[in-house]
């Protein structure tokens, strides 16, 4: 198809890290909403498998699904299981069979402390050979300057 013949460029991160809205963000000027690309959910963790979007006939965008997010009655080993047994699979997948991955973006919340499935995400895109931007989200939560340049450097 058309699409495996584009670069592609995947985004990935935590459930409610800010995904989908930095893509309607980003791509503001193609009317993002309007035509049904990136969606906000009203509750987290809706997006359900990997969405794809061409944008401008040149390239697509891989919307992955968040990973991590516990439930009411789950605890940090219940995610952490749900990780290897489901989305560390679907991630693997889909870097062992898209040659025409080109980069990747991975949204973390700046409030948030980084995680082993974070970092198992990342190095399995590594070993891949896929080039990463690090975005950090919800900026507008830190409360100043000087915390916002700590958390950064403690995040990266």
């Amino acid at each position: 198809t058309i699409y495996e013949e584009l670069p592609e460029i995947a985004v990935f991160g935590r459930v409610n890290a800010g995904k989908s809205a930095m893509l309607q963000h980003l791509f503001s000027a193609t009317s993002p909403r309007k035509n049904g690309h990136f969606s906000i959910a009203q509750r987290p963790g809706k997006t359900k498998g990997i969405q794809v979007y061409c944008l401008n006939r040149r390239f697509t965008v891989a919307d992955m699904p968040g990973y991590g997010r516990p439930g009411p009655t789950e605890d940090a080993m219940a995610v952490h299981q749900k990780w290897t047994g489901q989305w560390k699979h679907v991630i693997q997948d889909y870097l062992n069979t898209t040659s025409w991955l080109r980069a990747a973006i991975y949204v973390h919340d700046i409030s948030k402390e980084v995680r082993e499935e974070d970092r198992e995400t990342i190095r399995m895109f590594r070993k891949q050979g896929i080039p990463m931007l690090l975005v950090f989200t919800k900026d507008d939560k830190v409360d100043s300057e000087t915390h916002r340049h700590n958390r950064v450097m403690k995040l990266r």
